[in-house]
């Protein structure tokens, strides 16, 4: 027969951040947690024997953390006005960019202790269906994150610059790049969304630009406590230090 297991304050946070995240590595858990890794890997193990966490085991990857049946039944039970829809996630139903995700995984987990008040991509369009700019992550309701590992086209940027000047409600978007530098040059050269409906879609503004910052990923993750403040203020990374 199997223990029983209690529910403390950080597996119920880990629930709330699963149903958040969908999925999330070792890395974010760790962070949730807190943790010696033998005791960790005793509470993980607990979780799932009564099925409140999943683990997804992809050959060649690193396994995956999802809400088992138990741990939407808790949600549930704790929160009774919400509803907690079901998500059947498989290997199969990953997006390709699974790294991108769990990346921005590990960011919330950062944000999550910190008790720092975000929102990830999957949920702002359903907060937010009126915006036209949809970030990875919405922090203080008018900071957006864009995770950026690798640089895309000129036209793609373009239409982000569109959206971000015609979402008035973020104030501030922060590309997170391994090349912070190169990834500036690309977007300020844009200056023209040539896709746009209208003149306002299509003619790219200094003041958008100037709504943008860029700082490297690692510096980021590694420094979150003196670049983000509580209240949402956000510090203006100087060059020196990007």
């Amino acid at each position: 027969m199997k223990e029983r297991v209690d529910l403390n304050e950080k597996d119920i946070n880990f629930l709330k951040f699963l149903y958040k995240h969908r999925y999330c590595n070792l890395k974010a858990v760790d962070i949730l947690y807190s943790n010696k890794a033998d005791t960790l890997y005793r509470r993980l193990k607990k979780l799932g024997e009564f099925d409140y966490i999943k683990v997804l085991k992809i050959k060649n990857r690193e396994a995956l953390y999802l809400l088992g049946a138990e741990g939407y039944k808790i949600l549930a039970k704790i929160d009774s006005e919400k509803e907690y829809r079901k998500r059947n996630i498989t290997e199969q139903r990953l997006p390709f960019n699974v790294n991108h995700s769990l990346i921005i995984a590990e960011i919330g987990a950062m944000m999550n202790i910190r008790k720092y008040d975000y929102e990830i991509d999957l949920n702002i369009k359903k907060i937010y269906p009126e915006w036209k700019l949809i970030p990875d992550i919405l922090l203080f309701g008018k900071i957006g994150f864009e995770v950026e590992i690798e640089n895309k086209s000129m036209i793609r940027y373009a239409k982000k610059l569109s959206e971000l000047q015609n979402t008035k409600e973020i104030e501030q978007l922060i590309y997170l790049s391994p090349t912070p530098q190169s990834l500036k040059f690309k977007i300020e050269s844009n200056d023209e969304y040539a896709a746009g409906n209208n003149l306002d879609e299509r003619i790219i503004l200094d003041e958008t630009k100037q709504k943008i910052n860029y700082i490297d990923l690692k510096y980021f993750m590694e420094n979150i406590d003196i670049i983000i403040f509580p209240h949402g203020q956000f510090k203006k990374i100087k060059e020196e230090e990007k």
